[in-house]
């Protein structure tokens, strides 16, 4: 029982304390290629994210289940403490802000909720 209590106490105190040098990283802009691209991406979708409790793990989970997914090229993760948004690059013709958004709720561990903000062609 006391295993159980422990681990999760310490993923949650490793997410929320992190050094001044990560705080002022998370701040920024940070960017992520996929990984041996095939995608053309044609638009760029950003979303308010809920449920992120920070950029490392959390925006890594995003990042890779969209990649995962498909159609999607890049993903920029902008978290704070306020504020947690995602910038999407994605060819429409083979995913859509839809599949975009259910892909990020049907993420495992965390409950991911997001909002289109704004679409706009590339």
């Amino acid at each position: 029982m006391k295993k159980i209590i422990f681990i999760p106490l310490i993923l949650l105190v490793a997410c929320q304390n992190s050094t001044e040098k990560e705080q002022i990283a998370t701040e920024q802009s940070i960017e992520m290629i996929a990984p041996e691209s095939k995608v053309i991406p044609n638009q760029i979708a950003t979303f308010d994210v809920s449920g992120m409790m920070c950029e490392k793990g959390c925006g890594a989970s995003i990042r890779k289940g969209l990649y995962d997914a498909g159609g999607v090229s890049q993903v920029d993760v902008r978290f704070d403490e306020l504020h947690s948004e995602i910038s999407v690059h994605f060819d429409d013709q083979q995913t859509s802000v839809e599949e975009i958004i259910e892909t990020i709720a049907a993420l495992p561990k965390i409950a991911y909720t997001a909002t289109l903000k704004e679409i706009h062609p590339i």
